[in-house]
C-alpha cells in the first residue's frame, strides 16, 4: 500500500490503539511516487530511557530520531553504514549503537 510507504507506526501494547504514525523525510512530498523496491526499509527501531524520543534506522544507513509524544522529527544522522539492522539507546550519554550489514559497530550522540 503506497500510504504506509515510509511510515512507522507505534502502537501501545496494552491497549491496542495507535499512538504515533512517524512519516519518512523522505517521502513527505505530496503526490511523491515510489516503488516499493527503492524504499528504505526501517530494520530498527529503539527508544531512550526516559522516553523522550524514538531512533529509527534502516537500509539506507540513516538515523532518525523523532519525538516521542508528538512524532516529530528532530533530527536524522547520516552514518555512512551500508544498512543499519541493529540500534539500541545507550542508558549513560544518551546516545545510540548501530550495528550494520558491513560487520561496522559505531556509537552517536544525539542532541
Amino acid at each position: 500500500d503506497k500510504d504506509s510507504v515510509g511510515v512507522v507506526t507505534v502502537w501501545d501494547v496494552n491497549s491496542r490503539k495507535l499512538e504515533l504514525n512517524l512519516h519518512h523525510p523522505k517521502y513527505r512530498s505530496e503526490g511523491f511516487a515510489i516503488r516499493p523496491e527503492s524504499a528504505n526499509s526501517v530494520r530498527a527501531i529503539t527508544t531512550d530511557p526516559n522516553g523522550k524520543w524514538w531512533a529509527t534506522a534502516g537500509t539506507d544507513g540513516v538515523i532518525h530520531v523523532w519525538n516521542s509524544t508528538t512524532g516529530e522529527l528532530l533530527q536524522s544522522v547520516s552514518t555512512g553504514q551500508k544498512g543499519i539492522y541493529a540500534l539500541d539507546a545507550n542508558p549513560i550519554n544518551s546516545g545510540l549503537v548501530t550495528a550494520s550489514a558491513d560487520g561496522s559497530v559505531q556509537t552517536w550522540l544525539i542532541d
